[in-house]
């Protein structure tokens, strides 16, 4: 939706004004509480505003990809509406998913579509570079802990969209410490949470002879997940090739 032009250090923080300092404690839904706030913003603040919806929704296997489609082209039509912006590359985007985020994800929407603003915000502003997982971790950290408890998923579902290779497609916290807890023979001598994962999942692909391992593989999820949580393993599978 949004050009580089567009991503300015001014645009992001006018949303992050009308979205955040003006907050709507009504009980509207959420998109009906944005459009109020944004609607005095720019085109390029609403650019923007379309962008992260569509960036919040790349991940989620628990929202069909017709409902992700069409609450970008909600937003984008706010003002917007006249562009008739391509869609095809999203719509190929939203035809597949990578995991489920957990229910807060959904039901605290908020605080995840403000992680990914002060993301972008921070970003900018300490011109750290995107493509350097270990900067976008720094402040993706810093983000996360000034938003507290509130925005974890947001956090490390950014992280494992910006570096596949390096993150895990693991949303929950909880299930990252599962898992270096179950596997912690393989993580060698790293401290830090999402190293401890990359460790072992290196040495359960040699281990097991396959490039492609996954945390959430059936084999694999029974020996962290012994809780189950409730949850139907199911709902974590690949719906890729698995």
């Amino acid at each position: 939706m949004a050009s580089e032009q567009s991503w300015t250090e001014g645009n992001l923080a006018a949303l992050w004004d009308a979205f955040i300092r003006h907050p709507d404690t009504s009980d509207k839904t959420f998109y009906d509480k944005w459009k109020g706030q944004l609607v005095n913003q720019s085109n390029d603040v609403h650019r923007i505003a379309a962008d992260v919806i569509a960036f919040y929704h790349l991940f989620p296997s628990n929202i069909s990809g017709e409902t992700k489609l069409s609450d970008v082209k909600l937003v984008a039509a706010w003002k917007l509406g006249g562009e008739q912006p391509d869609y095809s590359l999203l719509q190929k985007a939203f035809s597949t998913s990578i995991g489920s985020p957990g229910m807060y994800y959904l039901t605290g929407r908020p605080w995840q579509v403000a992680f990914y603003i002060d993301f972008a915000i921070r970003l900018l502003s300490q011109k750290a570079r995107a493509d350097d997982p270990n900067a976008c971790k720094t402040v993706a950290d810093h983000v996360a802990n000034s938003l507290k408890n509130d925005a974890r998923a947001a956090r490390n579902i950014l992280l494992h969209l910006l570096f596949p290779d390096q993150f895990e497609r693991v949303s929950s916290d909880t299930h990252k410490q599962q898992i270096v807890k179950s596997f912690k023979e393989y993580a060698g001598d790293a401290q830090d949470l999402d190293d401890a994962l990359f460790n072992i999942r290196s040495s359960l692909k040699e281990k097991t002879n396959r490039p492609e391992l996954d945390f959430y593989d059936p084999d694999i999820l029974v020996q962290w997940d012994t809780t189950n949580q409730g949850n139907s393993p199911g709902h974590f599978y690949r719906f890729i090739g698995g």
